[in-house]
């Protein structure tokens, strides 16, 4: 059975003055990747539909203010799913245009949010912490009055798709990478003036942190050590 793919389209903008390093758009790039693979799990939480997987393309790459856009591939297990995730979409926005990239461009910055504020967490910055959560919480009521819930139950459900979640802060950080080298950079999700992850909060999160490596544990029995 051939898989059962839904197609989006979505942006970032770096509003950067001054030309990005080549390693700071690699970067962000790899970073955007690994964050949108906890997106099928978040989707599932918000729509009931299960998603088996999610495919990243890079579709367009601008320079000067770094305009970077993506085309997603969200992967069905069925037509049933498939049809429970458009029919939940319509359901609880309400046949908006643009519906689809709303949840999901809400869903991002969340997740990206989240990782700033739990990186804050790790270098111990307060100050730092509470200036990202200012920012992400008007990302997540704007997500939470999309899909028609509270404010509590969108961030609980894009904190429960985090499995790693200084992982999800190194990869956050990486995100913002082209935008740290001017201080008044803001970074915008899908063309929404609100979707936005203002210049304080950009500086303010950690350059970066250290993420041990996992330690792997091998249960040897019968094994004579010399």
């Amino acid at each position: 059975m051939d898989e059962l793919i839904l197609t989006a389209t979505h942006e970032i903008y770096f509003s950067t003055r001054s030309e990005v390093p080549i390693a700071d758009v690699v970067a962000s790039l790899q970073a955007f990747e690994r964050i949108v693979k906890h997106l099928p799990q978040v989707l599932t939480g918000l729509t009931g539909a299960e998603i088996e997987d999610i495919q990243v393309f890079v579709d367009e790459l601008e320079s000067g203010s770094l305009f970077e856009k993506y085309l997603l591939k969200l992967v069905f297990k069925d037509e049933q799913e498939l049809e429970k995730f458009l029919a939940s979409v319509r359901e609880k926005l309400r046949e908006k245009p643009m519906m689809r990239n709303v949840i999901i461009g809400s869903a991002i910055a969340g997740l990206v949010g989240y990782g700033l504020y739990v990186g804050a967490q790790v270098v111990r910055s307060p100050e730092a912490a509470k200036t990202i959560q200012a920012n992400n919480n008007v990302i997540i009521n704007i997500g939470a009055g999309e899909m028609n819930m509270t404010p509590e139950q969108f961030t609980a459900i894009v904190q429960a798709a985090v499995h790693d979640k200084r992982g999800l802060a190194k990869d956050s950080i990486k995100l913002m990478s082209p935008a740290r080298t001017d201080k008044g950079s803001t970074v915008t999700f899908d063309g929404n003036d609100q979707l936005v992850i203002q210049k304080e909060t950009v500086q303010a999160a950690p350059s970066s942190i250290d993420v041990p490596k996992a330690q792997l544990e091998e249960s040897l029995p019968d094994v004579d050590l010399h």
